[in-house]
C-alpha cells in the first residue's frame, strides 16, 4: 500500500471518529442495543459478516472501543483496508460467503456500495444498476474461522449484516 493511501485511510479513520455527531455508529443504533446487551462484558469476541466500515454504520465499534476483538468480514476491499488499519489486532477478510466455496456471480454496483451481492434475486429488486456482473470465489464462515486465532474459542456475538 503507497504511502499516500495510507495517509488518506488514516484522515478518514481520523474524521469519522472526531466529527461524527451521533450517539451510536451504527446504521440504526443496533450497536446502543448491543452495548446494553454487553454492558458488564469489557472483553468479549464477535464476528461481523458484512462490516462494511470500522467506525461509520459498524454494528461492532463501540463493542471494540470497549476491548472486544474479532473477525470482520466485507466483500469490498477498501473497507477491509480501512478494518486493517484500524482494528489490526483483528482478524479482517475481503471475502464473499456462501455455504460452499465455489465460483460465484458478483452483482457489482460500485465500491463501498452495501447492495453489491452474489444473490441475483437481490440484485434484480435493486432500483440501482449494477454496473458489471464479476466472478469470484465464495468461502465459508466455518473456513474463515479456521484461518483465525479464535479457531477453539466461544464467540459472543455473530453480527451479519448482508
Amino acid at each position: 500500500m503507497s504511502i499516500i493511501n495510507k495517509i488518506y485511510l488514516e484522515l478518514n479513520l481520523l474524521h469519522k471518529k472526531f466529527f461524527n455527531k451521533k450517539k451510536y455508529f451504527s446504521f440504526s443504533g443496533v450497536d446502543i442495543i448491543l452495548e446494553k446487551i454487553f454492558m458488564h462484558q469489557s472483553k468479549g469476541i464477535y464476528i461481523d459478516v458484512g462490516c462494511q466500515h470500522p467506525i461509520k454504520n459498524s454494528n461492532t465499534y463501540l463493542l471494540f472501543k470497549k476491548g472486544w476483538e474479532g473477525i470482520n468480514v466485507d466483500l469490498d476491499k477498501d473497507n477491509i483496508e480501512l478494518f486493517k488499519t484500524s482494528r489490526s489486532n483483528d482478524n479482517n477478510f475481503n471475502k464473499a460467503l456462501s455455504s460452499d466455496v465455489k465460483e460465484m456471480d458478483l452483482y457489482f454496483y460500485h465500491k463501498k456500495s452495501p447492495i453489491n451481492t452474489i444473490d441475483k434475486k437481490t440484485s434484480e429488486f435493486q432500483k440501482a444498476k449494477v454496473s458489471s456482473i464479476k466472478k469470484i470465489k465464495t468461502d465459508t464462515l466455518n473456513n474463515i474461522i479456521l484461518d483465525t486465532k479464535y479457531k477453539d474459542r466461544s464467540f459472543d456475538l455473530l453480527s451479519i449484516d448482508v
